[in-house]
C-alpha cells in the first residue's frame, strides 16, 4: 500500500514531454508577437518630415465667405490644432446638377455660391500608410474634414496631396 502512494506522489510532481512542448509553445506564441510588432512599428515608421500641398474643395459657400479666405490664412481643425497655411485660393460659381427635359442628368452653374479650391502647404510626416499632418492626423484624397480659420469654419473634401520635392 505505502509503495503506490509513493508512487503517486512521484507522478504528481513529475514534468511529461507535454508539458514542455505545452510551455515552448507558449514561449514561441510570445516572442513571435512581440517580434511581429517590433517589425510592424520598424516598417511603418515615420520616416521624415515634409512639406506636402493639400488641395481641398470647399463646395457651394457664399461668396461673401469666399472672398475671405485668402493667401496666408492659417488653418485648423476643428479641435484646433494646427492644419496648415493657405498658399493659393481659387473660387467659381458653384456647380448644380439637374435633370432636364429628356430626363438627362446636366450640369449648370449657380452665380449664388461658390465652389472654392485651396492649396493648403502642410508640414507633416510620410509614413508607409500615407500623410499625416502635423505628424499627428491622417489626411488622405476623399477625406472630408472640418477647417476652421479666423473668417472662416466649414467642412472641405481633399481631393489631393502632393509631396512637394525637395
Amino acid at each position: 500500500m505505502m509503495n503506490r502512494s509513493v508512487s503517486n506522489s512521484r507522478k504528481k510532481s513529475s514534468i511529461s514531454v507535454i508539458d514542455i512542448l505545452i510551455l515552448i509553445t507558449v514561449i514561441t506564441c510570445i516572442v513571435g508577437t512581440f517580434l511581429h510588432y517590433k517589425l510592424y512599428e520598424k516598417q511603418n515608421a515615420i520616416k521624415k518630415d515634409h512639406e506636402c500641398a493639400v488641395s481641398v474643395l470647399i463646395s457651394a459657400i457664399e461668396p461673401e465667405i469666399a472672398e475671405q479666405l485668402s493667401v496666408g490664412d492659417k488653418l485648423y481643425f476643428k479641435d484646433n490644432t494646427e492644419f496648415g497655411t493657405i498658399a493659393e485660393v481659387s473660387a467659381v460659381d458653384a456647380s448644380v446638377y439637374y435633370t432636364n427635359s429628356k430626363n438627362e442628368i446636366a450640369e449648370g452653374l449657380d452665380s449664388t455660391k461658390r465652389d472654392v479650391t485651396i492649396i493648403v502647404n502642410v508640414a507633416g510626416a510620410v509614413g508607409e500608410s500615407g500623410f499625416l499632418a502635423n505628424g499627428k492626423k491622417y489626411v488622405a484624397s476623399g477625406m472630408e474634414i472640418e477647417l476652421i480659420s479666423a473668417s472662416f469654419s466649414g467642412k472641405g473634401l481633399v481631393f489631393d496631396v502632393k509631396q512637394h520635392i525637395e
